[in-house]
């Protein structure tokens, strides 16, 4: 396993601060939730990894997907973790300390380089929302993945609409003061850079329309 870590101006630490307390209680609780099994089985279906692929998790947070994403791509394959807290990243190195095929790295979603036209899948869990700058962040995904390469994107979608517009507009508010959410929606954004995007449900089965109420939606897409 390997890790690399970096220093970030002084601009950038009240997010790193956030992150960091994140990484701790809320974190451990997260992973404790009883749906969790069920996400690692969603996950699965909708990348379609094989043994041998390279998968990118972009906002890994503490590395709860870790295994789950070297389990399908086995010892032959690779996967790169990436997220924006140190903190984040010593948990998930920590995790992956026993895995040669398995790199932990300290870096920002929008600005990170990456190798173009180089992982099969990308997972970014609840982590492309809150980013500053959605739509370079969604560009970074759709150039690191190969013709053919697939995104799965859970995240959440506020955009205030019907009888649930009050409760939408409240969770955005919650949402931009303890992330810095922009507003910016993903699935749009998705839909822009990749030409193509679905919502699937539970089982992975794409939606043939997004429900009237629907802050959280589970987004795929395939790169061209």
């Amino acid at each position: 396993m390997r890790v690399h870590c970096k220093d970030w101006g002084v601009d950038m630490t009240r997010d790193i601060n956030h992150w960091n307390r994140v990484s701790g209680l809320p974190a451990d609780l997260v992973e404790k939730l009883p749906s969790q099994p069920t996400y690692h089985r969603l996950i699965r279906t909708a990348l379609r990894l094989r043994p041998g692929d390279r998968v990118l998790d972009l906002g890994c947070g503490t590395g709860a997907h870790l295994s789950t994403l070297r389990d399908e791509v086995g010892p032959d394959g690779h996967v790169l973790a990436l997220d924006y807290s140190p903190r984040m990243v010593a948990k998930a190195a920590a995790r992956a300390a026993e895995w040669d095929n398995v790199e932990v790295r300290q870096a920002d979603a929008t600005t990170v380089e990456l190798e173009e036209a180089a992982y099969d899948a990308v997972l970014a869990s609840f982590s492309i929302s809150a980013t500053q700058d959605v739509p370079a962040a969604v560009a970074n995904v759709h150039r690191a993945l190969r013709p053919g390469g697939r995104l799965f994107a859970p995240d959440m979608r506020l955009v205030p609409g019907g009888l649930g517009a009050p409760l939408i507009w409240t969770f955005g508010v919650i949402y931009r003061s303890i992330a810095r959410w922009t507003g910016v929606d993903v699935l749009d954004t998705v839909r822009a850079t990749f030409g193509n995007a679905e919502v699937v449900n539970g089982e992975g089965e794409p939606l043939p329309a997004l429900p009237a109420f629907a802050p959280v939606v589970m987004i795929t897409a395939t790169r061209g």
